[in-house]
């Protein structure tokens, strides 16, 4: 049994629980499938099943959850799902041998179909609820940096079951908060198709879209190069993981005080700042070889990651009307996880090819033009009148 807590304080301790599993699984899930003697092309079939799901499964859970107006009890469903796919990685998939990675592909699956939604219906269950989704979702980069620091310092990764099993007792975890969440949406569900149709055929929308596309395109070449970068011009372990830390520190303090950001500026004036910024912070990167100089600049990553993406969430709240608000979410999501795995297509080979100055040029040509794209969107949505809904702040011009 989960505490009776506000459902606020619930939502809090789900981001957190849930990204402490994104923390053991990101940075030592690869890790592990080499020590179980799994690289080269078959790690690639197995780590690009999140991303490439992730273009579709929001969407799927998305549509579902306005049409029959369900939350947390379809989120439920997702984290079942996620906990018997680690669960089942644990127990059959920790060999190298052809039977286990077959089962680990398998799993695998059910997890790259499950976890997406676990992201994206929490997020529509937070826009719903009152107060700040920044102040709830930094809790999600708290639990992601402690998971980060705590899993690399005990678990060994030769060993075929810690690591799994450590992701399956945070997915566990995850599963039995998201009880406490609402099982369904604040109102009555309402025909949805019209109205999704209408929002997929509009020109914002559409730019907005473009925008996160190319946000995440961009964005990612920092999530798969940054600390081969760093290790390139030679900064140590410790060195490495404090750009890091730095990073998601400024993140959360950004978070905490997002909305204070809302009622100051138009949303699409901070979408824009946010990929002007990745186009600044990508270019300094690939001109600079000095790593105290990197560990100064990261602290940029609060714009460049934290600002835009609460910005994204405060931008589906205020322009989507609230029964096919999960519908857009998913929409949002399915857009990033698309320019994840076309960004892991491309920067990967380019940095074997060429290194990290010429990724992050590229990152930040990228970011640039989705930069553009969210200046045609502000003309567009400040053409059509102020962008809030009735419940939200006025924004600034």
């Amino acid at each position: 049994m989960v505490p009776n807590v506000p459902r606020r304080a619930a939502l809090r301790l789900y981001y957190f629980v849930f990204f402490a599993a994104i923390g053991a699984y990101v940075p030592y899930f690869p890790a592990w499938l080499k020590a179980r003697g799994i690289d080269g092309l078959r790690m690639s079939t197995v780590t690009m099943l999140v991303p490439l799901f992730g273009v579709v499964s929001p969407v799927a859970f998305g549509v579902v959850a306005d049409v029959f107006g369900l939350r947390g009890s379809l989120l439920r469903v997702a984290a079942a799902g996620a906990v018997l796919s680690f669960g089942g990685i644990a127990m059959f998939g920790t060999g190298g041998g052809a039977a286990s990675y077959a089962g680990l592909l398998l799993f695998m699956t059910l997890f790259a179909f499950t976890r997406g939604p676990m992201v994206s219906l929490a997020d529509v269950t937070a826009l719903e609820q009152p107060g700040s989704y920044g102040r709830t979702r930094l809790f999600g980069s708290a639990g992601f940096t402690a998971m980060v620091v705590l899993a690399g310092a005990f678990v060994d990764l030769r060993s075929a079951r810690q690591l799994p099993l450590l992701i399956t007792a945070a997915l566990g975890l995850t599963l039995v908060v998201s009880a406490r969440l609402p099982a369904r949406a604040m109102h009555p569900p309402l025909p949805v198709a019209a109205d999704a149709a209408r929002l997929a055929r509009s020109p914002d929308f559409l730019l907005f879209l473009l925008s996160g596309f190319l946000w995440s395109g961009a964005h990612v070449s920092y999530d798969l190069c940054f600390s081969m970068h760093l290790a390139d011009i030679g900064a140590s372990t410790p060195e490495v993981g404090l750009c890091w830390a730095v990073g998601v520190v400024a993140e959360i303090l950004l978070m905490s005080a997002a909305h204070l950001l809302f009622v100051r500026f138009r949303i699409t004036r901070l979408l824009m700042c946010g990929l002007a910024s990745s186009a600044l912070r990508f270019v300094v990167i690939a001109r600079t070889h000095s790593v105290p100089a990197l560990l100064l600049l990261s602290p940029l990553h609060a714009l460049t990651f934290g600002l835009y993406w609460v910005a994204s969430l405060e931008y589906v709240r205020r322009r989507v009307p609230s029964h096919v608000l999960a519908t857009a979410q998913s929409l949002l999501a399915a857009a990033v996880a698309l320019g994840s795995v076309i960004g892991m297509l491309s920067w990967g080979p380019l940095y074997t090819a060429s290194g990290g100055s010429s990724v992050f040029t590229a990152a930040a040509a990228v970011a640039a033009v989705g930069c553009l794209a969210a200046m045609a969107l502000r003309a567009v949505a400040d053409g059509g009148g102020p962008l809030r809904s009735p419940e939200a702040p006025p924004t600034a011009p």
